[in-house]
């Protein structure tokens, strides 16, 4: 009698468990979400104390045919590293290593994921509008690994170059 009280309740148990995850796959079309804008300020706002230094699109303009390399080293204090004329060229602020520097394009990083920095010789300055160049550790605000500095490149306005190529 005991086993057959304690199958009635675990038979209890299993269809209680079932009715939820039933009632949980009903037709979701019905319901609609409202739209959500999300919008912030600029982190420049939040970084009390830096320095932010721009190259404008008329420098970039006028040397276009140049690497963002070239135009770093003629426009700002930041060192860069250059390994011959073709050869790698890496980022140095104040004594921190390339890997301490981050560059994004429209926000998105894009050092190397496996080497964990950039080479600003293979970048043309023809796609770019303008450059930021963050000193210091407030560039940590855009992502992890940017403790030496930042490059924010932003395009060309009204031209995508993924859109060019396909």
């Amino acid at each position: 009698m005991a086993k057959f009280h304690y199958r009635l309740l675990s038979y209890l148990a299993l269809l209680l468990g079932i009715a939820p995850a039933a009632v949980a796959q009903q037709d979701t079309t019905l319901y609609h979400l409202r739209t959500v804008e999300i919008f912030g300020k600029p982190a420049e706002v939040f970084a009390s104390g830096s320095r932010v230094s721009t190259i404008d699109s008329s420098f970039i303009r006028t040397y276009a045919s140049g690497t963002i390399a070239d135009a770093l080293q003629s426009r700002t204090p930041v060192f860069l590293k250059t390994n011959g004329a073709s050869g790698i060229s890496t980022p140095s602020f104040r004594g921190t290593s390339a890997t301490h520097t981050a560059v994004l394009w429209n926000g998105l990083n894009i050092s190397q994921p496996a080497l964990g920095q950039s080479d600003l010789s293979l970048l043309p300055l023809s796609s770019i509008g303008s450059i930021a160049v963050q000193h210091g550790a407030a560039g940590a605000m855009y992502g992890s690994g940017a403790i030496g500095g930042l490059f924010c490149l932003t395009p060309q306005p009204g031209k995508n170059p993924v859109l060019e190529q396909m």
